[in-house]
């Protein structure tokens, strides 16, 4: 794994069942397979639920009295239950590269996120832990998206899937830095860069 390129994805390995027996004859561009698989790995659920978080998000900009408003939330909590635990996986890649400052940043990065969702949970009276993991993180982020985009940018003409990681790339920062810079219009760039960000790693996801 390209220690740069390191996401919390919380991806677990896909295994069908026994009846379907050898899946060789079955095409990749068979879309119901394709899904399936999707679906099937913990990451592409995580993924769907983004598209459908922020799909919400953007309908609310019109209609933000809609009844489904409370879905958003569940939505978001649900996610980094599925990604809680990463950091394990950080971890033993920092054993192998204890000096790596883009390692220390992702375990850091995940560490901060999941005591980030088990405030959520918890709801503790002290809200202290919940407000400083949830800074930690974002700035983590933020400059994990700054060396991935430093180097993609000098493949993005390599093929379509340089290409679709430069985009997605771009569109985390913006959501990333809605949150660091506060913008004005904040809450129509998040739902717009998020929306834009999940459906790019969907596609990404069943092309690969």
């Amino acid at each position: 794994m390209d220690i740069t390129m390191m996401t919390n994805s919380g991806a677990s390995s896909i295994s069908l069942p026994r009846q379907f027996g050898n899946t060789k004859g079955l095409r990749r561009n068979d879309s119901y397979f394709l899904v399936d698989l999707f679906l099937k790995d913990l990451d592409g659920r995580e993924k769907l639920m983004k598209i459908a978080q922020y799909f919400l998000k953007v309908i609310f900009l019109y209609r933000p009295r809609h009844s489904l408003a409370n879905l958003v939330t569940q939505l978001s909590l649900t996610r980094q239950v599925l990604c809680l635990g990463t950091v394990v996986n950080d971890l033993r890649i920092l054993c192998k590269h204890p000096t790596n400052i883009l390692v220390i940043n992702c375990v850091v990065n995940a560490l901060a996120d999941d005591i980030y969702c088990l405030c959520r949970i918890i709801q503790p009276k002290n809200k202290r832990w919940q407000h400083y993991s949830a800074q930690v993180s974002t700035y983590c982020w933020f400059l994990s998206i700054l060396v991935n985009l430093k180097k993609q940018v000098k493949y993005w003409k390599k093929n379509w899937i340089a290409k679709l990681t430069l985009l997605k790339l771009f569109a985390d920062l913006i959501f990333c830095g809605c949150d660091i810079f506060h913008p004005a219009c904040h809450g129509q760039l998040q739902a717009w860069s998020g929306l834009t960000s999940g459906l790019l790693a969907a596609y990404k996801t069943l092309l690969l």
